[in-house]
């Protein structure tokens, strides 16, 4: 066989390496999107987006996104918290140092949350809360840092997750800026508020700095 044709083939083969590589490490690390939904604050000032997903590992799960709606606002979400009626085995965030838990309904309202209002107050009918907190060095969610989905709830064993229902948002102030649900008896960020969020805000700092 000529020379030149052993070449070229071989030059064909070395290029088609890289490319299956590229594809396999794509598909090796992508989540498959199934649908997305938007809750919408009521104020104006923050919308939640979350999207259905598997991984690779057959973990199904949601994924939430904060937006804050104006790009020259000066709001600095330190917590939000997002409704939901699934079980998760895992809450956690990939934005630098933030923390996740999921809370029930009676577990919010038996807690140091409740300072802020009642489940109902925020969230209706459903039974979970995925709740995402600031840890010491953040950094925290401000205009231009926002609008990625960083934030996740795992569910394994093919168990289904549904969507969520409502969302609040606190600032770096630990006053309500935003929320989903029309409020009914939702205080104001008072001083017994301010307190109770701050002690939360100290207690995950405390039990982070002991883990």
């Amino acid at each position: 066989m000529n020379r030149s044709i052993i070449m070229i083939k071989n030059f064909k083969t070395l290029l088609m390496v890289p490319l299956f590589g590229l594809m396999f490490a794509g598909n090796a690390s992508a989540n498959v999107i199934e649908n997305y939904t938007m809750l919408v604050g009521i104020n104006g000032y923050i919308n939640v987006s979350e999207g259905l997903f598997n991984t690779d590992f057959e973990d199904i799960g949601v994924q939430y996104k904060l937006d804050i709606l104006d790009p020259e606002s000066p709001i600095a979400i330190t917590s939000f918290a997002v409704s939901t009626n699934s079980t998760a085995n895992t809450v956690e965030s990939t934005r630098g140092d933030w923390m996740g838990e999921q809370l029930s309904a009676a577990e919010w309202d038996g807690s140091i949350y409740s300072l802020l209002g009642s489940f109902s107050s925020f969230f209706g009918g459903d039974r979970y809360v995925n709740i995402y907190n600031i840890g010491e060095i953040g950094p925290s969610i401000v205009a231009g840092t926002d609008g990625m989905f960083q934030f996740q709830a795992y569910n394994s064993f093919g168990d289904s997750i549904a969507l969520a229902s409502d969302f609040v948002a606190i600032n770096a102030n630990n006053g309500i800026v935003d929320q989903s649900r029309a409020p009914n008896d939702v205080p104001e960020p008072g001083p017994l508020a301010l307190l109770g969020f701050g002690l939360i805000v100290i207690g995950l700092m405390g039990r982070r700095r002991k883990a």
